[in-house]
């Protein structure tokens, strides 16, 4: 953990202290690849925000800048506060705090949807999924019964590499079923990628598929953002390390992850802290 005894407290911004110690003085330091593995009340989150009011401080670029990036609203919120508090100011062009699906739909899918994919609408995030299962898609049956009864629209994904998912999981079907399963799933997606529907894990479906098939934009993206900070590491799902994974072998300088493993609330979403298990053995 971050925290054993202190060796000295710096008193800066606003009205904010933060305690310092030989690891977080290790964090504070490093630059590259970093992964940082801390428990509950550690103090992961200051130190983020500390770290990034040092950053900002030295960065000499303006046209590329830094991303923080967390799990949920929350946490992004929370390093706002902290980093103004730390500075006396908001943190502002060309850096970034942001959620990690925010960072997805606004730096890779919404901007290259139509291009790179050649759809012709322009896509929107639906907040609201359930309304998907209202497509008429009754040509699809099992037997007698329509396939949509059992396996509704809105609970539909693709992974990364093209399988199909109902609420997070492959359904254990007969072959005949599961081809049924699969052409119903594909007839799904082809009409909400053609109107430019898309949740949240279609975005980031897509988005993986576009700097897999595009590596310049992932290139440009590592120019843009040179230095990522992922907040919640141990939230992230598969594919969004594999965003991360081709981000880092197109050029990405730095990138930390902090998190900790026993602490993970989104599983449900497909969260894989066994992957941020993998790399702190690694």
């Amino acid at each position: 953990c971050l925290y054993k005894k202190c060796i000295c407290i710096f008193k800066v911004g606003v009205n904010m202290e933060y305690e310092n110690n030989d690891e977080r003085e290790r964090y504070l330091v490093s630059r590259g690849r970093i992964i940082v593995n801390a428990c509950p009340g550690s103090g992961k989150t200051t130190s983020v925000a500390y770290k990034l009011n040092n950053l900002v401080r030295e960065w000499a670029h303006k046209h590329s800048g830094i991303a923080c990036l967390s799990f949920t609203n929350v946490a992004k919120d929370e390093i706002n506060e902290k980093y103004y508090a730390f500075s006396g100011k908001a943190l502002s062009h060309p850096h970034l705090v942001s959620t990690l699906d925010s960072f997805i739909n606004q730096y890779i899918t919404l901007p290259h949807y139509q291009q790179v994919l050649g759809y012709t609408n322009r896509p929107v995030i639906i907040e609201d999924t359930t309304w998907l299962n209202s497509l008429r898609l009754y040509q699809f049956r099992f037997g007698t019964v329509p396939i949509q009864h059992t396996y509704n629209p809105a609970k539909i994904d693709i992974t990364h590499d093209g399988h199909f998912t109902y609420d997070g999981k492959t359904p254990n079907l007969s072959p005949g079923d599961a081809a049924k399963f699969i052409r119903y799933c594909k007839e799904i997606k082809k009409i909400q990628f053609q109107n430019g529907l898309l949740k949240n894990s279609d975005s980031i479906y897509l988005a993986y598929k576009i700097i897999s098939e595009k590596p310049e934009i992932a290139k440009l993206l590592s120019l843009r953002f040179p230095y990522i900070i992922i907040d919640e590491a141990q939230d992230t799902s598969e594919i969004q390390q594999l965003i991360l994974e081709k981000l880092l072998e197109y050029n990405l300088e730095s990138i930390e992850l902090i998190g900790d493993p026993y602490q993970s609330l989104y599983e449900w979403r497909d969260a894989r802290p066994d992957l941020f298990f993998a790399k702190i053995k690694s």
